[in-house]
């Protein structure tokens, strides 16, 4: 996607004033999620339905 635009950092800041305040690394929920939609995206890569 070549028209994606930049994030605005402060104006999520603006409406989220949490954003930022928490831990900066990565929790194991967060990786674990990762993991499981690259393997998910995969599978789907797999699961070409055939031509009728």
């Amino acid at each position: 996607m070549s028209d994606d635009k930049p994030i605005d950092y402060e104006a999520v800041r603006r409406r989220f004033p949490w954003v930022g305040l928490g831990e900066s690394g990565e929790s194991e929920l967060s990786g674990r999620y990762r993991q499981i939609m690259a393997e998910g995206q995969k599978g789907q890569g797999s699961r070409e339905s055939p031509a009728a």
